[in-house]
């Protein structure tokens, strides 16, 4: 891409957002097997409020776990039946309970090594 139109696109970008932007606030700090559940929970899904949608399939989990959600071994050792009992939600993303798609994804994780295990 030309020189120009990059700095053309800066510009514009520039005037249009600015350059300060607020930092964000959301995530799930310090609780991995949050931040994996809400991944996987909101695809093609409503973020919804505290007591639907992802956000409640996340704090039923974390009922579940009394609320330490740091720790994607204990992810990666329950039964896909088993999350999908307790967040109360048998969806699925690409024809496959996203339950499935969790402990799949966190089990992977864990055998990259013990760096992703506690984030």
């Amino acid at each position: 891409m030309p020189t120009d139109v990059v700095d053309d696109l800066v510009v514009r970008i520039e005037k249009t957002v600015g350059t300060e932007l607020p930092q964000w606030g959301g995530g799930w700090p310090d609780q991995v097997e949050a931040a994996l559940l809400d991944a996987i929970f909101s695809i093609r899904a409503r973020y919804g409020g505290p007591t639907n949608g992802v956000r409640a399939v996340v704090n039923r989990w974390s009922s579940h776990r009394d609320g330490e959600m740091n720790d994607l071994a204990e992810l990666a050792r329950a039964k896909p039946a088993e999350v999908a009992a307790v967040v109360d939600n048998r969806t699925k993303a690409s024809g496959r309970l996203k339950s499935e798609i969790v402990v799949d994804a966190a089990n992977a994780l864990v055998a990259v090594g013990p760096c992703m295990q506690m984030i």
